[in-house]
């Protein structure tokens, strides 16, 4: 998966909350997700919709963002690094706002 993203960007598909690519921003990324793979990217922000979802005693400020789109296709990105995928070029995991 690593490779698509990498030559064509982000995948939009059906999820639960509608059809588009989803993803944290980066200052803004759940602990439970430390240990999985990752992307982290810039994006055109013309491609976002921001979520706002508020977690009480956690972060305030909590947001994620949507990129909409006709399924399968693609949205356009600059990939930054990548955590926990050993091989690609790798991202400061301190520079990641988990919380």
């Amino acid at each position: 998966m690593a490779e698509e993203i990498l030559k064509k960007g982000l995948l939009v598909d059906t999820a639960q909350r509608g059809t588009a690519a989803w993803a944290y921003y980066a200052e803004m990324v759940p602990i439970y997700w430390e240990h999985y793979p990752m992307v982290v990217f810039d994006v055109d922000e013309q491609h976002v919709v921001r979520i706002n979802n508020p977690l009480p005693k956690r972060k305030d400020d909590f947001v994620f963002m949507k990129m909409p789109g006709p399924q399968f296709s693609y949205i356009p990105i600059t990939v930054l690094g990548f955590l926990n995928l050993p091989g690609l070029a790798s991202y400061p995991r301190n520079a990641v706002g988990f919380f």
